[in-house]
C-alpha cells in the first residue's frame, strides 16, 4: 500500500466509530473517478477508505484483522453487481460482508444477465452469470443494511431475483450537477466521446468507430466545431487516430483524470455526443445537452432513468444519419432538454443526498459531524 492508503489506514484505526471500507473500481478512467469522488463527499463525516482485495488488504487481515481497522463496509458506484467469481467484486464483497457490517450499496450499477448471455454467444470465452452467482449476490446483498442503485433496469434485474428492498437513487456522479443552468450561446460548438473498449452490443466496436468518424466528417463539413472527450487512455489514442485520419482541425480534451477540468470544458459545448456513460453523465451535469450511443445496458439504464430514452440508441444499431438528424432535433430545442435535464439532475442529486443523510445517521453521524 501507498503512503496515501497508509495514512488513511491509520485514520480509520484512530476512529473505527466510523470507518468504513469502500470497496469500489480504482482505475484511472473519469466514470470511476467521479463516483468514487462523489460517494467520498456525500460520505463526508465517515472515514471512508477505498478499497479492493488486494495483497495489503490480507496481510492485514493476517496481522491485525480487518474488523480492527473497519466497522462498516460500503459498495460503491460503478457496474459491479453480478459479476461472478474471477471477474472481480463479489470475492471482495463477500470478504469485507463477512468480516464487517455491510452498511450500504451506494448508486451501484447491476450487470444485465441477458447482455452477458449474449456477449458469450459471440465471445464464448467471455464470463456469463449462471445461477450460483445470483444466489451468492443475493445472499451478500441481503445482508447490507441499505441497497442503492443506479437506475430502473438495476432495480428489475434485482427484483427477479427476489431482492425488493432496492432504492434508485441515480449515478453517484449526479452529486456534481450544476445548481442553475448556463445559457448556451449556439456556437456549433459539439463534444463528441468515441470508444471500442470493452464489450459493445453485438460486438459493434468497429462498427461505432466507423459511423462516428462519418458523424465528425459531416459536421466538420457543416462548420461544427468539435472537440473530442477521451475518459481513459485508450479513448484518448483512438482520439489521436481520428485526427491523423483526415480530421486534424478537431481538438482533443484529454483531462480525464481530472474531472472537474473534464466536466468544465463540457459545458462550453452547445450539444454532446457520447459512448462511454461518464461522459454523458458529465453533459447532464452541466446541462449540456446530450445524446447517448450505448454499448452495454448500464447506459440505457442511465437513459431511460433520467427519462431521455428518446436520445439513446444501442451501439450495434448506430446510423451515421440517424444521429446527424439527433444532433439537429437537439440543437434546435437546448432551452426545452436543458430544463429537462435540470429537473431530473436535480431530483436524483435530493435524494442522493437523503440517502447519504439516513446512511450517516444511521452509524451515529449527525449533520453537524458531517459538515
Amino acid at each position: 500500500m501507498n503512503f496515501a492508503r497508509v495514512h488513511s489506514l491509520l485514520r480509520a484505526l484512530r476512529s473505527r466509530r466510523s470507518s468504513i471500507a469502500h470497496i469500489r473500481c480504482v482505475y484511472d478512467n473519469l466514470g470511476d473517478i467521479l463516483v468514487a469522488d462523489a460517494i467520498h463527499e456525500m460520505l463526508t463525516g465517515a472515514n471512508m477508505f477505498s478499497c479492493t482485495l488486494s495483497k495489503g488488504i490480507r496481510v492485514l487481515d493476517r496481522t491485525i484483522g480487518i474488523q480492527r481497522a473497519f466497522k462498516y463496509s460500503c459498495l460503491g458506484g460503478g457496474t459491479l453487481i453480478l459479476a461472478p467469481y474471477g471477474v472481480g467484486w463479489l470475492e471482495a464483497v463477500t470478504y469485507f460482508a463477512e468480516r464487517t457490517t455491510p452498511l450500504c450499496t451506494f448508486g451501484t450499477g447491476v450487470i444485465d444477465p441477458v447482455f452477458r448471455a449474449h456477449i458469450a454467444s459471440l465471445n464464448p470465452q467471455c464470463f456469463q452469470i449462471d445461477s450460483q452467482t445470483t444466489d451468492l449476490w443475493s445472499e451478500c446483498l441481503s445482508r447490507f443494511r441499505y441497497i442503492s442503485v443506479r437506475g430502473c433496469e438495476s432495480k428489475r434485474v434485482l427484483s427477479e431475483m427476489g431482492l425488493e428492498r432496492v432504492e434508485i437513487i441515480g449515478d453517484p456522479a449526479l452529486y456534481y450537477s450544476r445548481d442553475s443552468i448556463s445559457p448556451k450561446q449556439r456556437g456549433k460548438r459539439i463534444g463528441i466521446n468515441v470508444s471500442r473498449t470493452s464489450d459493445f452490443w453485438g460486438n459493434s466496436q468497429e462498427h461505432v468507430a466507423a459511423e462516428f468518424h462519418s458523424i465528425l466528417k459531416s459536421l466538420h463539413q457543416h462548420g461544427w466545431k468539435v472537440t473530442l472527450f477521451p475518459t481513459e487512455a485508450v479513448d484518448a489514442e483512438l482520439a489521436r487516430a481520428i485526427c491523423k485520419n483526415g480530421l486534424s482541425a478537431i481538438e482533443i480534451c484529454d483531462v480525464y483524470c481530472r474531472p472537474a477540468d473534464y466536466m468544465a470544458r463540457v459545458a462550453e459545448q452547445d450539444v454532446f455526443l457520447g459512448t462511454k456513460l461518464h461522459s454523458v453523465i458529465s453533459a447532464f451535469c452541466s446541462y449540456t445537452p446530450a445524446i447517448m450511443v450505448g454499448y452495454q445496458p448500464k447506459c440505457y439504464d442511465f437513459m431511460k432513468t433520467m427519462g431521455f430514452e428518446r436520445f439513446f440508441v444501442r451501439s450495434d444499431q448506430v446510423d451515421a444519419e440517424q444521429v446527424i438528424s439527433l444532433i439537429g432535433e437537439m440543437y434546435a430545442d437546448i432551452e426545452t432538454i436543458q430544463k429537462e435535464q435540470h429537473a431530473a439532475c436535480q431530483a436524483f442529486r435530493t435524494k442522493q443526498l437523503a440517502f447519504a443523510a439516513k446512511v450517516l445517521a444511521s452509524i451515529g453521524i449527525s449533520p453537524d459531524e458531517k459538515s
